[in-house]
């Protein structure tokens, strides 16, 4: 349905007044320009500097000597590059498989039912997104596969053996990742699949914000494949023999532990390209196809199938939430299993503490990500969406803004970890409290999903004003149905935020420093003869986050996420 269709806007009346389209486009390109010049100096000028370092033999004492593609060349001949590559590529087919079909059948089945089903079986297939503590899970899993700690014998050692090892590590992803995908899946394909009309939606009106969320999802799964590092790191180190080596921890070693920032600049710079082309790729699907994210009655009726399919739709849906239980289960053992372990050996919460401060641990990770996301990130991308998707400055071709930031859509601190690092270094706070705090100070996701929601709220606002309600519209319109949503994205941001291991591993050495992720990883070398320890350290460092994900993912999934609905703009007309 094209806009001048759509029954909820009213055409424009002689004598009603709008804001001037010129007061519209300065006041919205004056929003965007804070966040441009936030994602010029913290995504886009590292990334150059990156790609530029590659090309430099830099040592340790930041002597730099251009040496055009040596670093490439060393870095192609060796036979590491090649198995962190292998590695690599094999977990992102592996994830991209899992991310492909099985969350996207979910939806459909689970669609084709009321809020009654929708609620429950949503709530319950976001349990693993609760569970989300990559650093955590991995050393849960360490202790599980440990001979004679947890149910291994003695003879057989998965982690020391390459094969062994790989085979494990991609298993043990594949279990999490499945987890992940039917959880974030369903909350995101559920959103494309409702429709914005008062009747049921076809599939003409939802293919292609279907295809569209179906492809970013696969998209962003590539991407952050490319950039994993906590599974291999805490696991096994990269061994035995590389054999589980990936792209961002070949990195790591070379540009933070042999000193080699040239030739880890090196790793970094193809992986910075696919990322660029992977969110160059989904912006301009994204700016295309129109989309754009509405807010609809929760008990609105959203079926494809009709009623004579519903009870195929109905086996479908007990089948495969049964089986996506039985493979969550199996991904939430190791949690459970330290638990026992701790109890069993009795908890040593005072020896854990004492290798741990608990408080100052929390307080290193939340108060630097809270900064970090509540004080900057938010409100430079709110400032930024309310500019480009409600005043829209270019009128129908305000979303192609988003090209400004959409090379960056998928890149996290990892590829950028190196001048990120050095930055730090120069400004002398390594070991302090700001040192812990992100480098990446926009959220560019988070910046694209607020933008479609202006741009399917603005039209409400172009209604009120053709009605004569220009008075408190604008709040009434646009900033209180956004309140939710930002609570939303800034909650997950801080979520992931706080799950950060390389950053932590880079700028904190001391125990006063530590974060979460980081005291685990540490626990878990020094203490890894005494597992009772660990156990205990996971529950009491691990309880509180997911305590708060249960929490904030069980009052938006049953109070907010079925009033999301994903529709396609057809056909902007000229504002006035």
């Amino acid at each position: 349905m094209s806009l001048e269709q759509d029954p909820n806007i009213k055409q424009n009346q002689p004598g009603q007044r709008n804001v001037p389209r010129a007061l519209r486009a300065l006041v919205g390109l004056a929003l965007v320009l804070p966040s441009s010049l936030c994602c010029l100096a913290t995504l886009a000028l590292p990334t150059f500097q990156t790609m530029l370092m590659s090309m430099q033999n830099v040592s340790i004492k930041r002597t730099s000597e251009f040496v055009g593609m040596e670093n490439y060349s060393k870095l192609f001949e060796s036979p590491i590059f090649g198995d962190a590559w292998g590695f690599t590529l094999l977990l992102t087919v592996e994830r991209v498989l899992i991310a492909a079909l099985v969350p996207l059948l979910l939806a459909l089945a689970i669609n084709e039912f009321g809020r009654k089903v929708r609620i429950p079986t949503r709530l319950l297939l976001s349990l693993p997104l609760a569970f989300f503590a990559p650093i955590a899970m991995a050393l849960s899993w360490r202790l599980l596969l440990t001979p004679r700690i947890g149910l291994l014998e003695e003879g057989f050692r998965v982690l020391t053996d390459p094969q062994q090892a790989r085979l494990a590590l991609l298993g043990i992803d594949a279990l999490s990742s499945f987890g992940l995908a039917c959880g974030i899946g369903l909350a995101v394909y559920l959103i494309a699949l409702r429709g914005t009309g008062d009747s049921p939606p076809t599939w003409k009106q939802i293919r292609a914000p279907l295809f569209i969320t179906w492809a970013s999802t696969l998209l962003a799964t590539i991407a952050l494949s490319l950039q994993s590092f906590g599974l291999s790191m805490m696991l096994t180190g990269g061994g035995p023999r590389n054999s589980t080596t990936s792209l961002t921890l070949l990195q790591y070693r070379a540009g933070f532990q042999q000193f080699q920032f040239g030739q880890g600049a090196a790793v970094a710079t193809p992986v910075l390209l696919v990322l660029m082309l992977l969110g160059l790729i989904a912006t301009v699907l994204i700016i295309i196809t129109g989309l754009r994210l509405e807010t609809v009655p929760p008990g609105k009726p959203a079926g494809l199938l009709g009623p004579s399919r519903k009870a195929l739709a109905g086996i479908v849906m007990a089948v495969m939430v049964l089986g996506s239980l039985i493979i969550l289960a199996l991904g939430l053992l190791p949690p459970f299993w330290t638990t026992l372990l701790a109890l069993k050996e009795g908890a040593e919460f005072q020896k854990a503490n004492q290798f741990v401060s608990m408080g100052t641990t929390l307080f290193n990770t939340i108060g630097p990500t809270w900064i970090a996301v509540l004080l900057i990130q938010l409100p430079l991308t709110y400032l930024a969406a309310l500019g480009i998707g409600a005043l829209r400055p270019l009128g129908r071709y305000s979303e192609w803004l988003l090209l400004l930031f959409g090379p960056w859509l998928f890149v996290t601190v990892v590829p950028l970890s190196i001048v990120a690092f050095q930055g730090r270094v120069d400004a002398e706070q390594l070991n302090t409290f700001m040192g812990l705090l992100p480098p990446i100070l926009i959220s560019v996701p988070m910046l694209f999903v607020l933008t479609l929601f202006f741009k399917g709220q603005e039209l409400k606002w172009r209604a009120d004003q053709a009605a004569g309600q220009s008075v408190g519209s604008f709040f009434r319109t646009l900033i209180l149905p956004s309140l939710p949503l930002a609570a939303l994205l800034a909650c997950i941001a801080l979520a992931i935020s706080q799950q950060e291991l390389l950053w932590p591993l880079l700028v904190a050495t001391k125990p006063d420093n530590m974060t979460v992720t980081l005291a685990l990883a540490r626990l878990g070398g020094q203490m890894a003869s005494n597992p009772a320890i660990i156990a205990t350290a996971l529950i009491l460092l691990g309880l509180p986050s997911l305590l708060s994900n249960l929490l904030v993912l069980g009052l938006f999934q049953i109070f907010y996420l079925d009033r999301l609905a994903l529709a396609r703009t057809t056909t902007v007309p000229q504002q006035t």
